[in-house]
């Protein structure tokens, strides 16, 4: 019945709730220990040296020696611990329960400045009324993270990020040296080909902050006996900002003797209405349940981004939270870049689904779900989806040996959808640009251009399962498992196709006239080896 939401699969998490009886007091505390599993085996510094003079000459090996013994993967990499405190208290009588739970986490990783600290609070309460015909619940989590990250890198180049640094330095260079102005110890920084990964650790500042709530609230009324109705609220809202530094100190051709600072806003409104009726009722050695329903949800997710240079302190706290200590002066690019964006999309379903049971032998259902996306245009906004299965509960017939403890024939078919494409591409979009004329740091022109192309013709992604199984269990089901034959065809396929150059954006999105098959067998097995009270 998710159909579309659940194309890949349903994950449903339940939170604890409290029990009936008097108020209860929980607390736990967890300590964890996190290490490096297994470091790189790199030369050391007489073995460095020989292969350097193997291809270079003694000379060049020896002035490359700093005398040094160093082993860079220790120098970044730490025994990180984690802290878990966690304080509860719940209780509950026959009309309701409540459970109110605080949280707090500090952990450490593995690299050197690395963390995570958050704080969770969480509460979960239902109530009855009218009779215990009406129940009212409610589910709120809010959740402050603080997270340090380490100058990591999924796009590194020759000069190398913080790990590919430490696996490539010269394991004889020392990790700070004296000047000869000052007299003061500093950092070794050789060259910006060979980043020195203390000083990418040290002089570099990056954090992100996020507050999120998540929670719904829920009525069920039971209108008449076998009939109810719920309706469900749920919202799900965070707001991140992500700040990073790096020192102009820090000898690195982005940032020597300029610094670089990124700012990072996103926030994410995520408001989910559902409402449906639910309806059982027994006709002697039949059971019929239905179900109607009727969601709405809405994605608003916007970002703002800002990148600035030529700072005039090596201060990373003072870059953070003042901008303005950033050379604005004539002939000064302090901007580098900036951007915003927001975009909301909508999904919008009706679904409904009838399970019937004859004679606990003959088990019906059937589903149809119809879901309405804004990210597909013209007349394919919404995609259908049916479903129906059947199964045969062998183990109610005569005939099946006594040797079997559960038999069952299943058979089934369904369809699902899937729109997990960016965001309104059917639409022709247009965005205001400036731009840097003499590239001097001044703004001037701009103007609307286009960005995306129109592309109403765009439709869901739907695929078709046609399922044949046999559940089985022998020894009073000790022993079980099923047999499952498959076949997945997933037709109209959402692409990236490139555009013919040139073009306002480089590719668009289509769907691909062309099948996709997926078929074969599944066998699950399951053993109760050993099954007895000692």
């Amino acid at each position: 019945i998710y159909g579309s939401r659940g194309a890949n699969g349903v994950v449903i998490i339940t939170t604890k709730k409290g029990q009936q009886g008097k108020g209860s007091l929980g607390y736990d505390y967890s300590l964890g220990i996190s290490t490096l599993s297994k470091k790189y085996d790199l030369l050391q510094p007489a073995e460095f040296l020989s292969a350097y003079a193997k291809f270079n000459g003694a000379q060049a090996a020896a002035d490359l020696d700093g005398g040094a013994k160093t082993d860079w993967q220790d120098e970044i990499f730490r025994t990180a611990m984690t802290h878990s405190h966690n304080l509860s208290f719940g209780g509950g009588d026959q009309s309701g329960d409540y459970r109110f739970s605080v949280g707090y986490q500090n952990q450490e990783g593995i690299v050197n400045e690395s963390a995570m600290q958050r704080f969770t609070a969480r509460f979960n309460g239902s109530r009855k009324f009218i009779n215990d015909r009406l129940t009212i619940g409610t589910q709120v989590t809010v959740a402050n993270t603080h997270d340090d990250n380490s100058p990591l890198s999924n796009n590194a180049g020759f000069e190398g990020d913080l790990l590919g640094a430490a696996l490539k330095s010269n394991p004889t260079s020392p990790i700070r040296v004296r000047d000869t102005i000052t007299g003061k110890m500093i950092l070794n920084q050789i060259s910006k080909n060979e980043p020195n990964p203390v000083a990418m650790i040290e002089l570099s500042k990056d954090f992100t902050k996020t507050l999120r709530t998540l929670g719904n609230l829920s009525a069920e009324l039971k209108i008449v006996e076998g009939l109810s109705f719920k309706t469900v609220l749920g919202f799900d809202q965070s707001m991140s900002a992500r700040k990073t530094a790096y020192s102009r100190d820090l000898f690195l051709n982005s940032t020597d003797k300029k610094g670089r600072l990124y700012y990072n806003d996103i926030e994410s409104n995520n408001q989910l209405w559902e409402n449906y009726f639910t309806y059982n009722k027994g006709f002697g050695s039949t059971n019929l349940t239905a179900l109607l329903g009727y969601s709405y949800q809405n994605f608003d997710y916007s970002t703002k981004s800002i990148e600035m240079t030529n700072f005039t302190t090596s201060d990373l706290d003072l870059m953070i939270n003042n901008v303005a200590s950033a050379d604005q002066s004539s002939g000064k690019q302090s901007i580098v870049a900036r951007n915003s964006s927001n975009s909301i999309d909508e999904l919008q379903s009706y679904f409904g689904r009838v399970n019937l049971g004859i004679r606990d032998r003959y088990l019906f259902t059937a589903t149809l779900r119809a879901d309405g996306s804004t990210r597909f245009g013209g007349d394919n906004k919404y995609g259908y989806f049916p479903a129906v299965a059947f199964k045969w509960r062998l183990i109610e017939e005569s005939f099946v040996p006594d040797a079997f403890s559960d038999l069952g024939l299943r058979l089934g078919y369904g369809v699902t959808g899937n729109q997990e494409i960016p965001h309104n591409l059917y639409e022709r979009r247009q965005r205001y640009g400036d731009w840097d004329i003499n590239n001097e740091g001044n703004i001037g022109g701009g103007g609307l251009g286009d960005v995306a192309f129109e592309n109403r013709g765009l439709k869901w992604e739907s695929t078709t399962q046609i399922n044949v199984g046999i559940d089985f269990a022998f020894a009073k089901g000790r022993v079980s498992g099923s047999l499952d034959l498959y076949n997945k065809n997933t037709n109209d396929l959402l692409i990236q196709v490139v555009s013919a150059q040139p073009a306002s954006q480089p590719f668009v999105w289509k769907n691909l006239d062309a099948d996709v098959i997926n078929q074969g067998v599944e066998l699950s097995l399951n053993l109760a080896a050993v099954d007895s009270k000692d």
